[in-house]
């Protein structure tokens, strides 16, 4: 019975060790800055900087979402969230998607009335290829 105490906890630590890994992305990817590219494109979201934000898309967004869509969606959210107070917390994975590979990046933020969490895919030139905001 005492085998148990010990084979559980050693599982448990190989468990995370496997999950933790190194903290390195493949493909490419650095953690530092796929974090520091969506907290600037979410705080161009929240500055209303439109045009910058659409600069920011690759191709395929680009074709579905223009200046004027963008700011239709976000400015009715903003009036649900109101102002932008604070990142809470944020985390990285990747994806393969349409033959491309993207950093998955889920950024949880705080707001006024309530908070939001923003999920971003960007490519490996930090474009933003999928937004969603929940």
């Amino acid at each position: 019975m005492k085998k148990r105490y010990i084979v559980v906890p050693a599982a448990l630590a190989l468990l995370y060790a496997i999950c933790a890994g190194s903290g390195e992305l493949p493909g490419g990817f650095e953690k530092n800055h796929v974090f520091r590219s969506a907290k600037d494109f979410i705080n161009k979201l929240n500055e209303g900087d439109f045009e910058a934000c659409c600069q920011r898309f690759n191709e395929a967004m680009a074709a579905s979402m223009d200046k004027e869509k963008l700011e239709n969606k976000f400015r009715p959210i903003t009036e649900i969230l109101g102002s932008f107070v604070r990142f809470k917390g944020i985390s990285i994975s990747v994806k393969k998607s349409s033959g491309a590979q993207y950093a998955v990046c889920i950024v949880k933020c705080q707001y006024e009335k309530e908070d939001a969490t923003f999920t971003l895919f960007l490519d490996k030139e930090m474009k933003i290829g999928g937004l969603y905001i929940k």
